[in-house]
């Protein structure tokens, strides 16, 4: 399938100004991503974390990756693709720019779209935001979850312009 690098701070979790501390998980991200490696795509963590080199108490990168790891995402690259899997290994040690097919970042011009538009985009099952059902369905200018009763417009919205670019570039 494809390779996807995916930002933590203000992506994966809700809060970029809580950094060092890890903030709460945005909607559906863990879901999505797991979602994500079960349909057979690659993830690499793609984010500005790092460990101090002298400091235990200062591991960001190492707490980025345990969090997700403990939350069953299946990580292929952190900050790179695995060097055997890179075409530029050999003839440039130095590897600054990860090489990806998709990039999933809140810094994406327009800004992050939220976990439904990336389920959309990849052709995941819409869920339901509250409880994460399947049973998920359009009503006009809605989305109605029929298990919890919950709605919602802005994820419609955003599914539907997702779409609509999905359509004309892929």
């Amino acid at each position: 399938m494809s390779v996807i690098a995916v930002d933590f701070d203000g992506t994966i979790t809700k809060d970029r100004g809580g950094y060092p501390d890890l903030g709460e998980e945005q909607p559906l991200a863990l879901r999505t991503l797991r979602d994500l490696v079960a349909e057979g795509h690659q993830l690499i963590l793609w984010t500005c974390r790092e460990d101090h080199e002298t400091r235990i108490d200062k591991r960001h990168l190492t707490d980025a990756v345990e969090f997700l790891l403990n939350n069953e995402v299946e990580l292929w690259g952190i900050n790179e693709r695995p060097a055997e899997e890179d075409f530029r290994y050999g003839d440039c040690p130095l590897r600054r720019k990860v090489h990806a097919d998709y990039y999933i970042d809140d810094r994406n011009l327009g800004g992050f779209p939220g976990w439904h538009a990336v389920r959309a985009f990849f052709r995941l099952p819409t869920l339901c935001v509250s409880c994460e059902s399947t049973d998920v369905h359009s009503v006009p200018n809605w989305l109605q979850c029929g298990t919890c009763g919950a709605s919602d417009r802005i994820y419609y919205e955003e599914i539907q312009r997702i779409r609509f670019v999905r359509e004309r570039t892929i």
